[in-house]
């Protein structure tokens, strides 16, 4: 039994441009690597939307949202 499913990796999207995280993902699940994108930001859910929230109201959040693999 093993937790590395829920190991994160952190991209510097500055340092690896033009690749995107959807660039990344693909290439390491292309490589037989199985990624998962993790905590989507819940501001981002539907249900919260549906209350009111929107994007931009927390850039930390989803700028690690954007970053994390």
């Amino acid at each position: 039994i093993s937790g590395w499913h829920l190991y994160m990796i952190r991209l510097d999207l500055e340092a690896i441009r033009p690749r995107t995280r959807r660039q990344v993902f693909e290439s390491l699940r292309a490589q037989g690597i199985g990624v998962n994108v993790h905590y989507i930001p819940v501001h981002l859910q539907p249900d919260y939307q549906r209350l009111g929230f929107t994007a931009g109201m927390f850039p930390d959040a989803e700028r690690y949202y954007e970053e994390a693999v």
